[in-house]
């Protein structure tokens, strides 16, 4: 941290400050008020410079442990910041200007360095009288680089930051319009991108707020600092410099906050993951495996009479009630569940079964007619000749195409976990992020938590996942429709929302439920003061948020999000994009039939975790599918972060100047 800015601190005996996240603005009011204390105090200033106060000194460590952790967690904010800025491509950042805003931050970094060492000896050799000695000329110069009003200097760095945040078209032709603002247009401009960022938009402005409010802090401290240096140096009062630059730099934060406060409102919230560079089952994705599953069988056995009366189309729903004659089902595992929505392609085929322990029936079919279904190339087992046949000349008994929907078997999960997972409120623990993860066949939307600290901080230490609860379907006493939901013919939608929690609250627990025959989200929220950080346990301070319509409701239903030919997602090549949004729905089916003999359950889960980056509380939890044309796509769940913009400060606290 800044040793003049503790030693400030400790100067003044400063109370105690925060060590959760501390809104920078804020840290920036402690010091802004000490500084202009010390020269209201400044003939006191060398006494206070030689006094030797074990207190105080104890008082100097406590607050430089808690500004370490403050800056720490800026520190990651800005290692993140700096990477997305530093992957705009080189036009663009020109365009914007971020080399020049990015120069101007490494100026104040570079002579803040220099300003730490020379400060640590100057201060050592003129109060301590020890052997180390800087020459006056050394420090006047360096000092004279700090509060010149030449190009280059810290005094014109901190006013090329504040004309690139609040722009002033008579005085600033360079750009257009406040980095923020263009920064977002960038940002939407570019949006299949921004999930890379580790935090959503809004949060990403907001963090940069906090840098650029740092590195003016920096330059402000060491502007004061350095007349305060003079002044001891017997080189003039600067008493009136130092009062200007007070009401300027408190004019300057106030008009700073509200340009950030404007384009944090047209900022999205969300933060959600791209698709990682190598997708790796049940560890990126997951899946619901033979829901509805390519199956090939004969009309022969679709119904009681063992009849070949009907056409393929006929049956829609029905069972596999024998195996006629030992025919080829009797070469195939049987569907134990129900057979559903059948098609004729063609009399006859060739037909390359998959290896006995796949979770696959058919790696292709050839029928004669020249249509393949799935990827033809080798079998690994003998392929079967397929045909149809003509029973006393008047029916025809065809092989369909059917979908097995079986249950029954245990290579089928086809479960969501029912039961609600909310984070331990009762130690103050707020939801920090969310995955999907299948354990025990049964997906659960598995919850990140971690203590919830004043000004919407959150202790990175506490940070952790939430145990999934360890249970299986068949264990005594879980009832479906209760504990858990089964996927079926009938059932298998999932609803896609976006679900917030009401204001003023932070997001505590999650849970699926069935509506309609759909998985439907719902998010539970907790009230809380955002000054304290405590969440308000007592009384009915909590709040389940969802969106109960349907696709039968009577105002503007929810709508069907169709998958275009979908193949196995991870056969894709190019990137997901978010192709849905609220109020759709989405239903797990099988995968196209030319593509691949509709033998893969789709779409897949997305199993990465959604947690930002520094972790913050959470407004909301979405639901959403991402993916491409022939793709199945991933369903994946998303995060909106807290909204901050509401507690930014338009003004700085009037200091008084007489405390």
């Amino acid at each position: 941290m800044w040793p003049w800015a503790r030693l400030l601190c400790c100067l003044l005996f400063v109370g105690h400050v925060n060590g959760g996240f501390l809104q920078v603005v804020s840290v920036a009011s402690l010091i802004v008020k000490s500084i202009w204390n010390v020269w209201m105090v400044t003939d006191a200033v060398p006494d206070y410079l030689c006094k030797d106060d074990r207190g105080m000194k104890a008082k100097l460590r406590t607050i430089s442990r808690q500004l370490d952790a403050a800056e720490s967690r800026l520190h990651a904010s800005e290692d993140i910041i700096l990477r997305e800025i530093y992957s705009v491509p080189s036009e663009i950042k020109y365009e914007m200007k971020l080399n020049k805003l990015l120069d101007t931050v490494l100026q104040v970094e570079r002579v803040e360095k220099i300003f730490e060492d020379y400060m640590e000896v100057g201060l050592k050799d003129h109060f301590n009288s020890t052997k180390v000695k800087l020459e006056n000329h050394t420090i006047m110069d360096f000092l004279d680089t700090i509060i010149s009003h030449h190009p280059g200097s810290v005094r014109a760095n901190m006013d090329t930051i504040h004309q690139m945040i609040v722009v002033d078209d008579s005085r600033t032709m360079f750009l257009r319009s406040g980095v923020f603002s263009t920064l977002l247009k960038y940002i939407k401009e570019a949006d299949e991108h921004i999930c890379e960022a580790e935090m959503s938009p809004q949060q990403l402005l907001y963090n940069l707020f906090s840098i650029l409010q740092l590195s003016q802090l920096k330059a402000y401290t060491m502007i004061n600092f350095s007349w305060l240096l003079l002044r001891l140096y017997n080189k003039g009062n600067f008493t009136t410099e130092a009062k200007m630059l007070h009401d300027n730099y408190l004019e300057r934060m106030s008009q700073q906050a509200n340009a950030l406060k404007e384009s944090m409102k047209r900022a999205d919230a969300s933060f959600w993951r791209c698709d990682p560079r190598i997708h790796e089952e049940d560890k990126t994705y997951t899946e619901v495996t033979k829901l509805l599953q390519g199956f090939l069988v004969n009309e022969v056995d679709l119904n009681k009479e063992v009849t070949c009366r009907e056409d393929c189309p006929f049956y829609k729903y029905t069972k596999q009630y024998t195996c006629y004659k030992d025919n080829y089902c009797a070469k195939q595992p049987r569907c134990n569940g129900n057979v559903v929505d059948c098609q004729f392609v063609d009399s006859d085929m060739w037909v390359c079964q998959a290896p006995s322990q796949s979770s696959r029936r058919y790696d292709w079919i050839r029928y004669e007619n020249g249509r393949t279904l799935g990827s033809m190339g080798s079998c690994s087992r003998p392929i079967a000749k397929v045909d149809s046949w003509w029973r006393w000349l008047f029916w025809h008994c065809s092989f369909c195409m059917c979908y097995c929907d079986d249950p029954n078997t245990h290579q089928s999960d086809r479960y969501f976990n029912l039961r609600a997972v909310t984070s331990d409120k009762a130690n103050n623990k707020v939801v920090t992020g969310i995955r999907f993860t299948k354990v025990n066949r049964i997906i659960h939307l598995q919850v990140q938590e971690g203590e919830l600290l004043p000004l919407g901080g959150i202790n990175e230490t506490t940070i952790q996942w939430k145990p999934v609860e360890d249970y299986n379907i068949d264990d005594k006493g879980v009832t479906v429709g209760v504990d858990y939901h089964m996927l079926t013919w009938e059932g298998r939608a999932i609803d896609l929302d976006d679900i917030k929690v009401p204001q003023d609250c932070v997001v505590t627990g999650v849970k699926l439920r069935r509506v309609g025959g759909h998985l439907n989200l719902e998010v539970e929220g907790a009230q809380f003061n955002f000054t304290t950080g405590k969440l308000i346990q007592s009384g009915e301070k909590s709040f389940w948020s969802s969106n109960d319509k349907t696709d039968v409701s009577a105002v503007n239903p929810r709508t069907q999000l169709k998958l275009k030919k979908p193949d196995i997602p991870t056969r894709t090549v190019g990137a997901s994009h978010i192709d849905s949004k609220s109020e759709q729905f989405v239903e797990f089916g099988p995968t196209d039939l030319d593509l691949d003999a509709g033998q893969t359950t789709i779409p897949f889960l997305d199993t990465q975790l959604v947690a930002p980056q520094p972790p913050v509380p959470l407004a909301g939890i979405g639901i959403y599918h991402k993916g491409r044309d022939y793709s199945g796509g991933y369903i994946a769940p998303k995060v909106i972060t807290y909204d901050f913009s509401k507690h930014i400060m338009d003004h700085f606290p009037e200091i008084n100047e007489a405390s």
